[in-house]
């Protein structure tokens, strides 16, 4: 893995930490181990808050969102999966 910046989910899509544990697990997404998922995750060294703030910016592209139904939105477990600080980061600092 030496040289990889960014995996290719990132690149394509926004996502939490567990966000993308989950993708890379999933039997519905990769289908890695958790344990690798986890280690891949945690290798990359993401800015958290930096994707949250993509994912807002996202959401906020394809409709109109009240800052509270927004941040709901990224920390839900149906959502994105940030945590709470880092979604009202990702709030405060999109286009709302």
């Amino acid at each position: 893995m030496p040289g990889i910046a960014r995996t290719p989910n990132l690149e394509s899509g926004h996502f939490s930490r567990a966000g993308l544990i989950n993708q890379l697990s999933s039997e519905y997404g990769e289908g890695f181990p958790k344990k690798v998922a986890t280690f891949a995750v945690d290798y990359v060294h993401a800015d958290w808050n930096a994707e949250a703030v993509e994912a807002a910016n996202g959401y906020l592209e394809s409709g109109q969102f009240s800052r509270r139904v927004l941040i709901e939105q990224l920390e839900s477990s149906y959502g994105e999966h940030f945590t709470h600080k880092q979604a009202v980061y990702g709030v405060n600092h999109s286009k709302l």
